[in-house]
């Protein structure tokens, strides 16, 4: 027996509070895109870098060379991405919002498709894709230059062709478009298993034991033809590099955090994501479909972020596939009260209301802290030097901006094995020494007592070897450049 629908009008309000946050979330990325509203942190420089990288024939840099450092935990397929924009003839920040738009596409595209092979009607597949941006970790990636949404995009595409391959008409085809689409997630996000994972669990549940088998053997095979290939174009440097970051610092102690450190972030700052997670578990409890696809896709996807969340470094972008898979237990799963399915409804019609004035509200604060202007007028505070050579910024991005290569790939890295590994630093400490920095730029006041611990980047007494060579000369919004005394 089929379980009834909430009535064609709620289906056409959903459809208009889409559109109403498809606006906003337009207005807000042009006006991020206008002023670098989503770059005031490292890591899209850090995508970017290696990108540039990439763009000049150089897959992951030597972890020390005479062109600085590098190691990274970031898989290769979206910096080379990024990479093909600019070698189109964009910039290089243009590059990276280009790659972010085509992830959300990718994205969006992909969870339409998986609902609609999954009989959600036509109206509410319109509008669900459309939620799936609402949540601040999703919002905030679109313009971010991370490749998160990229992997969940093509995670939602591997889901979908898998519930083809599951039809009637079970398609070989299908099932290899599937295992392809989840290879390629890892290639963007190496931690991008979620998909295939709940598909195998599915599968085994409804005794499709040989279809299993099939697609996992395909996916395996796949991954390894990528490892190989990405350790030949990286002349044998990727795997050593992997090795010594994968970790990013972490262990045992933190990875029981990770359940904290999670909902933490997500009570903070994602309030939107945190209440549309517990609608679909509520969802999950009162039909008790835990072993639907879209239950399973849930709670695999919540167990694993809880696990990447062990890892120092873990942010927001990581709860994407949270948030994806959140947006398709609501699409998909009826409960059998009309009346309270319709309060389910009704509740994530206004959460994606808040949602959308939230993006309305964010206008200003971005045109406010036009990290831009701040990022320009700090680069062209490094004019003044004495000195020439590359400019050593926590922020990647900032050197690229005077057309350099970044001198450090992957400043948190940086960190993360120097206090394993110290020796690892013994060169950085002598460019810093011998004064061979054009100019310094921080990202935060010399004087932050988190400069003294190891929570920022470059690690404990970094600040007196570099005060003790450079003198700070100007203050740029949160960029403080420092130039040789």
């Amino acid at each position: 027996m089929t379980q009834p629908d909430p009535p064609p009008l709620m289906f056409r309000v959903a459809t208009a509070v889409a559109l109403a946050l498809l606006i906003s979330i337009i207005a807000r990325s042009a006006v991020s895109w206008k002023y670098w509203g989503d770059l005031d942190h490292n890591s899209p420089g850090s995508w970017l870098c290696m990108a540039q990288d990439a763009s000049q024939g150089v897959l992951y840099r030597p972890l020390v060379s005479n062109l600085g450092y590098g190691g990274t935990r970031y898989a290769p397929l979206f910096p080379i991405i990024i990479a093909a924009f600019m070698h189109a003839g964009f910039g290089v920040v243009t590059s990276g919002f280009l790659a972010s738009l085509l992830a959300t596409a990718v994205a969006v595209t992909g969870l339409f498709l998986l609902v609609r092979r999954l009989d959600v009607p036509l109206e509410l597949a319109v509008a669900m894709p459309v939620f799936m941006l609402a949540a601040t970790c999703t919002r905030t990636i679109i313009l971010g230059i991370k490749g998160d949404l990229l992997a969940t995009g093509l995670t939602l595409w591997g889901l979908a062709m898998v519930v083809r391959a599951s039809g009637k008409r079970e398609s070989a085809l299908s099932l290899i478009a599937g295992a392809l689409f989840f290879v390629l997630a890892v290639a963007v996000k190496i931690t991008s298993i979620f998909g295939i994972a709940a598909v195998a669990i599915w599968w085994v549940s409804r005794k499709k034991s040989r279809e299993t088998a099939s697609l996992f053997l395909m996916w395996l095979a796949g991954i390894i033809i990528a490892a190989v290939l990405v350790q030949a174009a990286s002349d044998g440097r990727a795997s050593t590099i992997f090795h010594i970051s994968a970790t990013g610092g972490g262990g045992l102690a933190r990875l029981l955090q990770g359940p904290r450190l999670m909902f933490g972030d997500m009570a903070r700052q994602d309030r939107t994501l945190m209440a549309i997670w517990l609608i679909s578990v509520f969802l999950i409890a009162a039909t008790g479909r835990w072993s639907s696809l879209p239950s399973i896709y849930l709670l695999i996807s919540t167990a694993g972020t809880i696990v990447i969340y062990g890892s120092p470094g873990t942010h927001l972008n990581h709860l994407v596939d949270m948030n994806a898979a959140s947006i398709l237990v609501i699409a998909t799963l009826r409960l059998k009260n009309l009346k309270w399915q319709s309060a389910v409804l009704v509740c994530t019609l206004l959460l994606m209301c808040m949602a959308a004035w939230a993006c309305w509200r964010q206008l200003g604060e971005i045109r406010h802290n036009d990290q831009r202007g701040q990022m320009l007028a700090a680069v062209a505070g490094t004019e003044s030097s004495s000195r020439e050579g590359p400019i050593l910024s926590e922020n990647p991005l900032l050197p690229m901006l005077q057309g350099q290569r970044s001198y450090m790939l992957d400043p948190f890295l940086f960190r993360a094995i120097r206090a394993r590994h110290p020796e690892f630093a013994n060169q950085f400490w002598h460019d810093l020494a011998g004064r061979r920095f054009k100019a310094v730029i921080l990202h935060g006041p010399p004087d932050d007592p988190d400069y003294s611990s190891n929570e920022y980047d470059f690690g404990p007494g970094f600040i007196d070897r570099l005060e003790s060579q450079y003198v700070q000369t100007s203050v740029h919004g949160n960029y403080y450049v420092f130039l040789p005394k």
